[in-house]
């Protein structure tokens, strides 16, 4: 149950590293996003400037000179988000070791089983309330272990999305890189015709005007594309239920006295330490004969005075063909 718990608090760690994996992506495209509409305002800013007069174009070309140094900034923040999406994607491949972890739990529990229903065909039919205890453990072990299988395929499904996530995303950022270059390179074109053609200096702000919009709405719809943390989240949280859930059930099927020793290990070695070589002849003995012997007529397989004198095999349980 520990190792349920552990890995109930490592799916919860992966949740907050995902969820600030989003916010290092969506805040600087959203800064992004403000500079793109910055650019548009500016750039119609200009033109009303060049409409007033010409004796302001030396203001306007301080102006382009800022556009070019806001869209340096924003292919430099571009690189950033692009650095912010890889080890985003890094820290989701972290969760093949998740997957193991839990694969690791559906084996010990599977073991823990096998040993309960081995150890009660030793005891023989003494241990008729360990063997349904053993019984309980098994189904236990069989549910666990598809509900295991079923967190495994929900987390291999999160790095499917995650890798998918990472080459659209990845896409649309560079298509909005070249959006920028495009924008530094209109951007310079103006300033080197601004004093000798006032036309051409118009058009030029209007394709400025209208890249930046693009840009800016292209932006927020990737912001608004932007869904693999609630998707990780969903599929985590659904994971963390079925896992305490299992914790829940197991903690509820062991009695009080043995919640902190699963393995029953107090009640199993005091019974194996009265289990004598004398016990196993009197078992042996009582199963070709169908009766007590001589030797051991007033003793049990635990060498104590017998209180139980039936004859047939019944007395014995189950377990007495394991003899």
């Amino acid at each position: 149950m520990d190792a349920l718990k552990i890995q109930v608090a490592q799916l919860k760690l992966v949740m907050e590293q995902t969820q600030k994996a989003f916010d290092g992506i969506s805040r600087p495209l959203l800064r992004i996003s403000e500079l793109a509409e910055a650019q548009a305002e500016d750039a119609n800013l200009l033109l009303e400037e060049e409409q007033q007069g010409k004796s302001k174009l030396q203001i306007v070309g301080t102006v382009l000179d800022s556009l070019l140094v806001i869209l340096t900034v924003s292919n430099n923040m571009t690189q950033d988000v692009m650095t912010s999406v890889n080890l985003t994607a890094e820290k989701l491949e972290g969760l093949t070791s998740q997957v193991a972890n839990i694969e690791t739990i559906s084996d010990s529990i599977n073991l823990l089983a096998l040993n309960a229903i081995i150890k009660v065909s030793r005891i023989g039919a003494a241990a008729r309330g360990l063997n349904v205890l053993a019984e309980e453990i098994s189904k236990l072990s069989t549910n666990a272990k598809g509900k295991i299988a079923d967190g495994t395929a929900v987390i291999n499904s999160i790095l499917a999305m995650a890798s998918e996530f990472k080459g659209t995303l990845s896409s649309h950022l560079a298509q909005q890189m070249a959006s920028s270059a495009q924008l530094a390179s209109q951007t310079r074109q103006a300033i080197s015709v601004l004093i000798a053609n006032d036309e051409q200096l118009i058009r030029s702000m209007n394709d400025i005007s209208k890249g930046t919009k693009k840009l800016k709405s292209e932006i927020e719809k990737v912001v608004a594309g932007i869904t693999f943390d609630k998707i990780t989240k969903e599929c985590l949280s659904n994971t963390i239920i079925a896992i305490e859930g299992l914790v829940d059930h197991i903690a509820a099927s062991i009695p009080e006295h043995d919640e902190s020793n699963i393995e029953y290990a107090p009640d199993l070695s005091e019974m194996l330490k009265s289990y004598t070589m004398q016990s196993e002849r009197i078992m042996h003995e009582m199963a070709l004969a169908g009766e007590t012997s001589d030797a051991s007529a007033d003793l049990d397989m635990w060498g104590n005075a017998s209180t139980d004198k039936k004859d047939d095999d019944d007395s014995m349980g189950d377990n007495v063909e394991l003899f």
